[in-house]
């Protein structure tokens, strides 16, 4: 909800015939590294839709591939960056898909039954209460290519040219 990639609604809102998919809270922990070495540990979790039940996907309405650099193209790039002394660096992009397109129409989801139960109060949450998610959020097959479109537009607006061969590669 932070991201703005979604916000909360209610049922009657959704409207009728309007697929609202479940979704699971999702937890994980990492390390946390102070040179090198684990001094402790880090809880993060996330909400994730059930994409494999959106029924656009069982249609054929939305692509789901989302393609990334190939092996081949990987190796020219450090091969060329090497030669030329090119300064080569590589990056994460913190929430990735709440960063990438807007989707063309709202979707909807059920609240994760351990947030309801848990942050009913804090966040207003109501027995009819759903999820409108609003972009790419995780769980949905769609997210990777809509990240990877809004990437390849912001990419192209700061003077980067797609490879003929290798749509990854700029």
């Amino acid at each position: 909800l932070s991201c703005g990639g979604a916000k909360l609604t209610t049922r009657k809102e959704v409207r009728p015939g309007k697929q609202v998919m479940r979704a699971r809270t999702v937890l994980t922990t990492k390390p946390i590294l102070q040179g090198g070495r684990p001094i402790g540990t880090k809880c993060k979790a996330r909400c994730v839709v059930l994409g494999f039940e959106d029924m656009r996907v069982l249609l054929g309405e939305i692509r789901t591939d989302g393609p990334t650099l190939s092996r081949v193209a990987s190796r020219i790039q450090l091969q060329l960056g090497l030669q030329r002394g090119w300064a080569m660096k590589h990056g994460d992009v913190s929430t990735a898909f709440m960063c990438g397109g807007i989707l063309p129409e709202s979707l909807f989801c059920e609240v994760p039954s351990d947030v309801r139960q848990r942050h009913s109060k804090q966040f207003d949450i109501q027995a009819d209460t759903v999820v409108e998610i609003l972009k790419g959020v995780y769980g949905l097959l769609d997210a990777p290519r809509l990240w990877l479109t809004r990437f390849a537009k912001d990419l192209i607006k700061l003077g980067g040219r797609q490879n003929v061969l290798d749509k990854c590669l700029y």
